[in-house]
C-alpha cells in the first residue's frame, strides 16, 4: 500500500508503466482478498446485500416525452398571435417573442432531463457503486484506474506541446499546465489516484467494522442464550 502510493506521488508515475501496473495488481489481490473475506457469508447472520438503485428513472423518461397537447396549444397561440400581428392589433416583434417562448416551452421538459442528467452525473458513479457487490465495484474502480492511466499516456505521446514549442504560451504568463499534457497529468492523476484508493479503502474499513460488529453481536446473544438455557435447566 505504502510503496503503491509513493509510486503515485513520484515524479515516474507516468514513465514506470510496469511498476505502475505491478504495484496496483499486487494492491487489487490485498484488496480483494480481504474483500472476500467480508462477503463471506457467516452462519446464522445475514449475507453482504447490495442497495437499491436509485428509482425515478421512470419518473423521468415519462416527464420527457413529447407532449402533443402542449405542441397544439403552442400552435394556436403563434396562429392567434399572428392574426392579431397581422390586424395590427400586436407589433410584429411580439410575434417574434412568442414563437421563441413556444418553442422553449415545447422543449421545455426535455431541456430540465437533460440539464438534471448533467447535474446528477457526478454521482452517478457513487450511486452505482451502492447498487453493486463490494468486489465487483472495486474490480471496476481499479479497472477505470488503469484505463484512466493509459490514455493519460498516449495522449501525452500525441498532445506534446511543451513551453518551448509555444513560447507565446511563457511570455503570456500561462501555466504551463493548461497546454502540456504531461504537466496536466502529473498535477492531477495523482489526486485523481489517491482519491479512488481512498474511497476503497474507507469501504473496506466500513464493511470489516460492520462485520466485525455483527460478530461481536452475534457472540454475545450466544453467551446470552446459552446462560439463559444453564438458568432454566441446571446441570
Amino acid at each position: 500500500m505504502k510503496a503503491l502510493r509513493a509510486f503515485i506521488l513520484s515524479p515516474t508515475l507516468l514513465v514506470e508503466y510496469t511498476k505502475f501496473e505491478d504495484l496496483l495488481g499486487d494492491f487489487q489481490d490485498k484488496i480483494v482478498t480481504l474483500v472476500e473475506a467480508v462477503e463471506t457469508p457467516i452462519p446464522g447472520m445475514p449475507p453482504y446485500e447490495a442497495v437499491k438503485e436509485p428509482e425515478g428513472e421512470a419518473e423521468m423518461a415519462v416527464e420527457g416525452k413529447f407532449s402533443w397537447w402542449r405542441a397544439v396549444a403552442i400552435v394556436f397561440a403563434i396562429v392567434a398571435c399572428y392574426v392579431a400581428v397581422e390586424k395590427g392589433y400586436l407589433p410584429s416583434q411580439f410575434l417574434a417573442l412568442i414563437i421563441v417562448l413556444s418553442i422553449v416551452l415545447m422543449f421545455l421538459p426535455q431541456i430540465l432531463g437533460l440539464v438534471r442528467r448533467l447535474l446528477q452525473r457526478g454521482g452517478e458513479e457513487e450511486e452505482k457503486a451502492r447498487g453493486m457487490r463490494l468486489e465487483d465495484w472495486v474490480h471496476e474502480t481499479l479497472a477505470k484506474m488503469r484505463k484512466k492511466y493509459t490514455s493519460a499516456r498516449f495522449l501525452i505521446k500525441v498532445q506534446n506541446q511543451t513551453a518551448e514549442r509555444l513560447p507565446q504560451y511563457r511570455a503570456l504568463g500561462v501555466d504551463e499546465a493548461m497546454f502540456n499534457r504531461s504537466t496536466y497529468f502529473k498535477e492531477t492523476l495523482p489526486h485523481e489516484f489517491m482519491s479512488q484508493i481512498g474511497e476503497i479503502e474507507i469501504a473496506c474499513d466500513k464493511n470489516c467494522w460492520i462485520r466485525r460488529s455483527l460478530v461481536i453481536s452475534a457472540i454475545v446473544q450466544a453467551r446470552q442464550a446459552a446462560q439463559h438455557v444453564q438458568g432454566v435447566h441446571p446441570t
